[in-house]
């Protein structure tokens, strides 16, 4: 009798480990089900609030060139909401460059109507000429729009700052914008005719 006995108690005590054993798989999967809910949900707003800036780009035209200033991004900043659903807004700041600091500007030739284009009209913008060893040659000047900044015809080559800065709902940036405008004659044009009647502008480079 007690042989029988003990064996039931140990079949018992198998019997209840195994249930035991059964319920935490299940209770483990519902937590990592209810955690992948959760993250599925935040999605949506974690691709939201990591939105990269992306602005129109600046370009410089002058007679029938276009130019792309090198581009330097100061600042961004953008509202977001945290898990409880209030507005944070997330700032990053890079800091402004001295246009003497800077390296391989486009050259670009003073051509009458030279002019500063861009696909959307900017927050604010404002300019300044610099010598070529980085001296300003006046005051920052502030503009109602890229397309009324206007630039003289140099007596020789000087260095343009752009401070232009874009934004839509809940995000902004600003950035700086450089080149170098010369008094040399723009590079030369030869149009290349194809046998099917196609043409191919090509520049003629010294």
């Amino acid at each position: 009798m007690k042989k029988w006995r003990i064996t039931g108690i140990l079949l018992a005590a198998g019997l209840f480990l195994v249930s035991c054993g059964a319920e935490e798989p299940d209770g483990m999967a519902a937590a990592g089900n209810s955690q992948a809910s959760q993250a599925a949900a935040d999605a949506p707003q974690a691709a939201k609030n990591n939105q990269a800036f992306s602005f129109p780009c600046v370009t410089v035209v002058s007679g029938k060139e276009t130019f792309i200033p090198i581009e330097h991004i100061n600042y961004t900043e953008s509202i977001t909401l945290d898990g409880e659903g209030k507005e944070q807004t997330i700032s990053d700041y890079s800091g402004y460059l001295q246009p003497g600091d800077i390296a391989g500007m486009p050259m670009v030739p003073y051509q009458p109507g030279i002019a500063i284009r861009t696909e959307e009209e900017p927050l604010s913008c404002a300019y300044e000429r610099f010598t070529l060893n980085g001296t300003s040659l006046g005051e920052r000047t502030a503009a109602d729009g890229l397309e009324n900044i206007v630039l003289p015809e140099p007596e020789e080559d000087y260095l343009v700052e752009l401070r232009v800065s874009f934004g839509e709902e809940g995000r902004s940036a600003g950035y700086q914008y450089f080149f170098r405008v010369t008094d040399q004659e723009p590079t030369p044009v030869l149009e290349i005719t194809s046998g099917s009647g196609t043409v191919f502008p090509s520049r003629i480079r010294g």
